[in-house]
């Protein structure tokens, strides 16, 4: 009965950390997601809005632009 218990303490302990590496990787992945939307926002914000029928069209064409 103990070592059943200790056996699924270790599969939980190994299970938590796989998790915690898997956040790690999402965090670091999402901060670099982070600084690209930060460098291109400025980019974004200057797209000419003349018509709204025109803003999305030229917003989808300046986005592919972007980031190519």
């Amino acid at each position: 009965m103990e070592g059943e218990l200790l056996n699924k303490i270790n599969q939980l302990e190994e299970r938590l950390n796989e998790v915690e590496s898997k956040l790690e990787n999402l965090t670091m992945k999402l901060e670099e997601l982070s600084k690209i939307v930060e460098e291109k926002r400025p980019i974004l914000i200057k797209l000419p809005l003349s018509k709204p029928e025109k803003a999305e069209g030229k917003l989808l064409e300046r986005a592919k632009e972007i980031f190519k």
